[in-house]
C-alpha cells in the first residue's frame, strides 16, 4: 500500500503535467479553449498542486531521506515544474490578457436575469458594486465567488507564483520549514499604510492610476480589494515604475516586499523583467 508522502507527490506530478497539458493547449488554441469549464479546472487544479505539496511540507520531509520511489517522485516534480515556469514567462503577455473579466460577467448576467435590462457598461457597474462590497478575506468563501466571481481570479498567476516558491523549496531542501500559507499568509494585514496613501494622494503621485478614490487606492496598494481595478493611464509606465519603487522601499519584511511587488505587477499587468530592466528609471523622480 502506498503511504500519504508518496501518494500525494504522485498526485502532485499527475496534477502538474496535466496543468502543462492545457497551458499548452491555451496557447495553441490562441486562448479559444479558455472558458468556464477551463477556469473551473485550473482552480481544482491550482488547489490539489496547493493541498498535495502543503501535505508532503508538514510531514517535513527532507529530499535526502526519502526513498527512491520518491526520490524519482521529485525529479519528475522538478522537472516539470520548470517547464511551467518557462512556459509562463515566454508567455507572460497572452497568459495575463486572458479575458477573465468577460468570463465572470457572461455568468453574473446568466444568475442575476434582473440585469439584463441594462447595457454593457451598466451591468459592469452593478458587478463591480457587488464585487467590492466584500472583504477579501471572507470573498472566497461566498457563494457568489464560489458560482462567478472565482472567473475573474488570474489562477495562471497563481499557479506561476506558488511553483516560483516550490521550486526555490525543493532545490533548497525546504530549509525553511514552513508552508507556502505560513510564510505568505499575512491575514491581509496593512502592507501600506494609510499615512503614506495619503501622502502619495496629495503629492499627486497616485496619478499614474486611473482615478479611484483614497481608500480604494489604499486597497487596491494593500492587496486586499476583492475587485482588483488599480491599472496605469496611457503614458504613464515609466512614471510608475519610480512610484512602486518609492512604496517598495517602504516595506520592512524583505519576504513581504518580494510578494507585494510580483502581485502588484501583476495586477498592473508588467512583465517583473521590463520592471527589473527599468528600475534605473524608478530610482529618478518623474
Amino acid at each position: 500500500m502506498m503511504d500519504i508522502i508518496t501518494e500525494n507527490l504522485k498526485n502532485l506530478e499527475n496534477a502538474l503535467t496535466q496543468l502543462y497539458i492545457c497551458w499548452i493547449d491555451d496557447i495553441n488554441t490562441c486562448g479559444y479553449r479558455f472558458n468556464y469549464h477551463a477556469q473551473d479546472s485550473y482552480r481544482y487544479l491550482y488547489e490539489k498542486i496547493l493541498n498535495s505539496s502543503e501535505i508532503v511540507f508538514n510531514e517535513k520531509i527532507q529530499i535526502k531521506e526519502v526513498t527512491e520511489e520518491r526520490k524519482k517522485c521529485w525529479q519528475n516534480i522538478d522537472t516539470i515544474i520548470k517547464d511551467i515556469l518557462n512556459l509562463y514567462e515566454q508567455n507572460y503577455e497572452f497568459f495575463s490578457n486572458l479575458d477573465r473579466k468577460t468570463l465572470a460577467l457572461d455568468k453574473f448576467k446568466e444568475c442575476t436575469p434582473e440585469v439584463i435590462k441594462y447595457d454593457a457598461k451598466k451591468i459592469e457597474q452593478k458587478y463591480d458594486t457587488l464585487i467590492e462590497a466584500f472583504n477579501i478575506k471572507d470573498f472566497k468563501s461566498t457563494k457568489i465567488y464560489q458560482v462567478y466571481a472565482f472567473l475573474n481570479e488570474d489562477f495562471h498567476f497563481e499557479i506561476y507564483l506558488y511553483l516560483k516558491f516550490l521550486i526555490t523549496e525543493i532545490k533548497d531542501e525546504f530549509k525553511k520549514n514552513k508552508t507556502y500559507k505560513e510564510i505568505y499568509s499575512k491575514d491581509y494585514k496593512e502592507i501600506v499604510d494609510m499615512g503614506l496613501v495619503d501622502a502619495l494622494y496629495k503629492e499627486g503621485l497616485l496619478n499614474v492610476f486611473h482615478p479611484l478614490s483614497k481608500y480604494q487606492y489604499y486597497k487596491e496598494l494593500n492587496l486586499i480589494s476583492s475587485l482588483k481595478s488599480l491599472s496605469i493611464k496611457e503614458g504613464n509606465i515609466e512614471k510608475s515604475y519610480y512610484l512602486i519603487n518609492k512604496i517598495y522601499n517602504t516595506i520592512k519584511d524583505d519576504d513581504t516586499k518580494k510578494y507585494w511587488l510580483k502581485r502588484l505587477l501583476n495586477i498592473l499587468k508588467i512583465k517583473h523583467n521590463n520592471y527589473k530592466s527599468k528600475n534605473k528609471v524608478a530610482n529618478i523622480s518623474p
